[in-house]
């Protein structure tokens, strides 16, 4: 199935909380994290391509934030 901004967009912003929570303890501070998802959700959107083939997309999404906020620090 072709991935849609909307159908993206749903499955982002569904894990976007986890996500701000998993950048806010690495990078203990807000604007950071929330510069953090933003990055994350770029990444994200670049790999649209492999998002059906995930199974567990909210692993997925806080594993690319996760990277973010390490290469942050």
């Amino acid at each position: 199935m072709q991935m849609t901004t909307d159908r993206f967009k749903h499955i982002i912003l569904t894990h976007q909380p986890a996500m701000q929570r998993m950048a806010q303890a690495i990078l203990g501070d807000p604007d950071a994290a929330a510069d953090a998802v933003q990055d994350a959700v770029v990444a994200l959107w670049q790999q649209r391509g492999k998002m059906d083939t995930v199974v567990n997309a909210e692993a997925w999404c806080i594993q690319f934030v996760k990277r973010r906020s390490l290469d942050i620090l």
